[in-house]
Order: structure tokens, then C-alpha cells, then sequence
């Protein structure tokens, strides 16, 4: 118990006689529990905080890998349109897109446990590529290219190039 009562009887009073010792330790018991509290709410605030930044980090790698590889695909020879000899960065050629499972196999971009699939979409002719799809993972990533098809030396339309990457667990 917190406080004795000792009844001393002098005239109709009861008189109440604190132990000193207990009254502090109930306040340190208090104290105690905060500090616990406070430390576990600390530790675990400093957890979240370190997997939400570990995440946002993880993220931004799979990003700049995604559009690192639509960079790549917009410049490549296989599937650029070449004038005299240069590459034409960002205008594709409608026969080399035709041919697109001969040139993903040839094209060797190395992603670490990752695949990727190319949609190339012509805005007046409609898709041109059939890519299978990527297969359902986490952590899928879809990044949208302006293009240019040059279908031959007098046709030349806009279009987009998606690809779409799905990383590892």
C-alpha cells in the first residue's frame, strides 16, 4: 500500500503517515515506464525512418536503370533509323521494329535481375511491336518515349515508345 493509516484517536481525527520511500519509487517507477516508452518509440521511429529511406534509394536505382535503358534503346543502331552512317537518335525505323525479337536478343543490355518488355506504338498506325509482357513482380516500373517512325524516305510519323521493366523481390 502507498500510505498507512494509523489510527491515533485524538478527538475525531484520523491522522495519515506517508512513507517517504515508496512515494519515490512510485515516481521512479513512472519515470521508468516514460523512458522505456520514449526509447522503444525512438528505436522504432529510427527503424522506419532507415527502411523508408533505404526504399526511397532502391527506388530511385530501378528508376534510373529503367530510364537508362529507354536511353539506350532510343540511341541503338538496331533499331534507330541510320543516315549515311549516322545513328538518328529518337527516330526508329519501321523495319527494324517489325524485327524487334531479332533485335532484343542481339541488343544484350545487361540488367541485373530484371526483365523488360518494348511496346512501340505509331499515334496514326497503332502498335507496331507484339512484346510479351513482363511477368507480374513488385516491383514493376513502365517509362513513356516520344519517338519518331520513319517508315520510309517519305513518311515519318510520331509515336511513343513504352518500356516497361519489372525488377526483382
Amino acid at each position: 500500500m502507498w500510505m498507512t493509516i494509523k489510527n491515533y484517536v485524538k478527538g475525531d481525527m484520523l491522522q495519515m503517515e506517508s512513507h517517504k520511500g515508496i512515494t519515490l519509487t512510485f515516481g521512479a517507477i513512472i519515470a521508468a515506464f516514460v523512458f522505456i516508452f520514449m526509447t522503444v518509440f525512438l528505436l522504432l521511429y529510427f527503424i522506419r525512418v532507415y527502411y523508408d529511406i533505404r526504399i526511397i534509394i532502391q527506388s530511385n536505382e530501378q528508376d534510373r536503370l529503367s530510364i537508362n535503358l529507354g536511353e539506350a534503346l532510343l540511341s541503338s543502331d538496331k533499331l534507330a533509323y541510320v543516315n549515311d552512317g549516322v545513328v538518328q537518335r529518337g527516330v526508329l525505323d519501321a523495319n527494324k521494329i517489325k524485327n524487334l525479337g531479332a533485335v532484343k536478343s542481339e541488343l544484350q543490355i545487361p540488367l541485373k535481375d530484371a526483365q523488360y518488355s518494348i511496346l512501340i506504338q505509331d499515334n496514326i498506325e497503332g502498335a507496331l511491336t507484339n512484346d510479351h509482357p513482363v511477368s507480374r513482380r513488385l516491383n514493376v516500373q513502365s517509362r513513356t518515349f516520344p519517338v519518331a517512325i520513319r517508315h520510309d524516305w517519305n513518311k515519318t510519323n510520331l509515336g511513343r515508345m513504352r518500356v516497361t521493366t519489372a525488377f526483382g523481390d
